[in-house]
């Protein structure tokens, strides 16, 4: 039995005619999409050549610039979508500008948090990073500080970690908190549950949404609450970050505040005098840009 071909109706033509149109119009917008990338990193690898030394990357600016996509973001295209995508050109176009490695603290004793923080610091720092493993995380802090890396990704500050890396960053020259992970969404990463830490040798810059990190220095236990309340005197809220550690006589209290706080910011010499029988020094260690939808 022969059976014949039926010719498509009109309805079907105009359909795929539609189609046909919308497909050519998607090339379009990926054609322009593709020269805009090229030529932002062409305007990079031209800044490259004005700044000169030092390390290409700016926590603050990559803040401020995801801030003011996600507040301009319309449509169904997920905003965790749009931020991947610019971490990515983040990452792409600081490696064109100088060398640009991440050092990543990945503790042996517990491997679950060693991959969220290793998933952390690559959908951050993108997929052509060259990443390392540290399973001591002062290894981070001295790889950062000698230039082998240029971002280390470290856990929280705890109370109870074995070897807290936050001391070393009281030193005079020590790389400074920069950035805390994930800044939105992180998707289907190992990391989702976790938060992380970014260092670098880069002063900290104001977003206009920070939070610092202070680190007091005492020559005697100091009572959590009192520390505290010195900070609310000065007009800043403490925020929940916190950790103690003792070296050589000096103990050591991290404490999160909610403004950016730089080393030559008045309200340090308010809360020395506030705290002057017990206190030997209290140093900023660097701030971080609130994260996208972070309301505590």
């Amino acid at each position: 039995m022969k059976i014949e071909k039926q010719s498509p109706g009109p309805e079907m033509s105009s359909a795929s005619t539609v189609l046909d149109g919308l497909r050519r119009e998607i090339d379009g917008i990926d054609d322009a999409i593709h020269d805009l990338m090229m030529r932002r990193a062409g305007v990079g690898k031209r800044m490259s050549r004005l700044k000169g030394d030092g390390p290409a990357i700016r926590p603050a600016r990559e803040a401020r610039l995801l801030r003011r996509l996600a507040a301009r973001h319309r449509g169904d295209l997920p905003i965790a979508v749009v931020v991947r995508i610019w971490r990515e050109l983040f990452a792409a176009l600081t490696a064109l500008q100088g060398p640009f490695a991440v050092a990543v603290g990945a503790p042996e004793s517990d491997p679950a948090q060693a991959a969220a923080l290793w998933d952390l610091a690559h959908d951050h720092t993108g997929v052509q990073t060259p990443m390392r493993a540290h399973a001591d995380p002062l290894e981070v802090v001295r790889a950062v500080a000698d230039g082998t890396a240029t971002l280390g990704v470290l856990p929280l500050p705890d109370d109870g970690e074995p070897t807290p890396w936050w001391p070393a960053l009281a030193s005079e020259g020590a790389p400074r908190i920069v950035a805390r992970l994930p800044f939105a969404p992180s998707g289907n990463a190992r990391g989702a549950d976790v938060d992380a830490l970014a260092i670098a040798c880069v002063a900290p810059e104001a977003t206009g949404n920070d939070r610092g990190l202070l680190v007091f220095q005492t020559a005697a236990e100091v009572r959590r609450d009192k520390l505290r309340a010195a900070i609310r005197r000065v007009g800043l809220a403490p925020g929940a970050l916190a950790g103690a550690a003792a070296c050589d006589g000096v103990r050591q209290y991290v404490v999160e505040v909610d403004d950016f706080i730089g080393p030559a910011d008045p309200r340090l010499g308010t809360m020395r005098d506030e705290l002057t029988n017990n206190l030997s020094d209290v140093i900023p260690i660097g701030a971080y840009a609130v994260p996208i939808g972070d309301t505590r």
